[in-house]
């Protein structure tokens, strides 16, 4: 007897340990980082005609085709395929059209960009953008004081003297926009 009641003991024992056993826990796990401010800059087709962007409308990296044109066998007016405006002038001919720029902000408290562009390499043509003359030695201010979240429009031209020989051309501008 006194066996089976050693084992009865040990038995509701070991149910009452059961019962007592911890089912649920608790715990937490920190979280630390920084978030950054930023802005972004992209290139729309000119809701109003403008240059036809060949590439890449609606982000940084746009590209456009000034076509195959020439002082006296094209005539002045938008060039086809490329919706360039082409006009002459006594010292050569001019091809200009907009486009628009348009600079996105997220976590910072600035309330307006400036917009600067440069050439990457020189020629005989001329290049302004918004007016300004543009240049491959030093970034040109063609925006100061622009306002986020919306279109701007800037008119590129490109001026091609009668001294400056046939062949291709190629140049690329390049962009900053900085937050005020």
């Amino acid at each position: 007897m006194k066996k089976t009641l050693a084992m009865a003991a040990t038995i509701v024992m070991m149910l009452t340990a059961t019962a007592g056993a911890q089912t649920a826990n608790t715990g937490s796990l920190a979280l630390t980082g920084q978030v950054d401010g930023s802005i972004i800059l992209s290139f729309h087709q000119n809701t109003s005609g403008g240059f036809t962007l060949t590439s890449g409308d609606g982000t940084a990296a746009a590209g456009a085709n000034l076509s195959t044109v020439s002082m006296y066998g094209t005539a002045t007016g938008i060039v086809a395929g490329s919706n360039f405006v082409k006009t002459n002038q006594v010292d050569g001919f001019t091809l200009s059209g907009p486009m628009d720029v348009q600079v996105d902000k997220a976590n910072i408290t600035s309330s307006g960009y400036t917009l600067s562009a440069q050439l990457t390499s020189s020629d005989s043509s001329e290049w302004s953008l918004g007016g300004a003359s543009l240049n491959s030695t030093s970034p040109v201010v063609v925006v100061s004081e622009g306002s986020y979240a919306a279109r701007t429009p800037l008119t590129l031209s490109v001026k091609f003297p009668t001294s400056m020989n046939s062949g291709s051309v190629s140049n690329t501008i390049n962009f900053v926009a900085t937050a005020q």
